[in-house]
């Protein structure tokens, strides 16, 4: 009786922790992605007006606002924004498609361990039912 509880706990604890580190990947690619579309959004803004022909001061007082806000996230207390956002581009692009795969995985992950806890607890029962 004894081995059957230890073995209980240690696949309560295992799912706990899958749980959890479930949760604390989506955090990060949460913040990676958001931190990536919003350079990228940034990036182009300032781009657009390095290449405008006319420039304003208007556009000129919002690409200086584009710059400050770009800084904060190359500068950011948050290790994984800061970490991702002072990549190199090809680095931060490959991250960025990573990171988009894993959002598709992980849950992918949970369907299989799903799935293959089902199909085991079936053919159980019908060994079960043939005994």
């Amino acid at each position: 009786m004894k081995k059957h509880n230890v073995i209980a706990t240690a696949r309560i604890l295992a799912f706990l922790l899958l749980i959890v580190g479930t949760i604390s990947i989506f955090s990060c690619l949460h913040k990676i992605i958001l931190t990536g579309v919003n350079l990228i959004v940034l990036n182009d803004n300032i781009r657009y007006y390095n290449e405008a022909a006319r420039k304003t001061d208007r556009m000129t007082d919002q690409v200086e606002e584009y710059f400050a806000e770009r800084a904060k996230y190359y500068n950011s207390e948050d290790q994984v924004v800061h970490f991702f956002a002072n990549l190199p581009t090809l680095a931060k692009a490959l991250v960025l498609l990573i990171t988009l795969a894993t959002y598709i995985a992980v849950p992918a992950m949970w369907v299989i361990l799903l799935l293959h806890r089902i199909c085991k607890s079936r053919r159980r029962a019908a060994a079960n039912r043939k005994r």
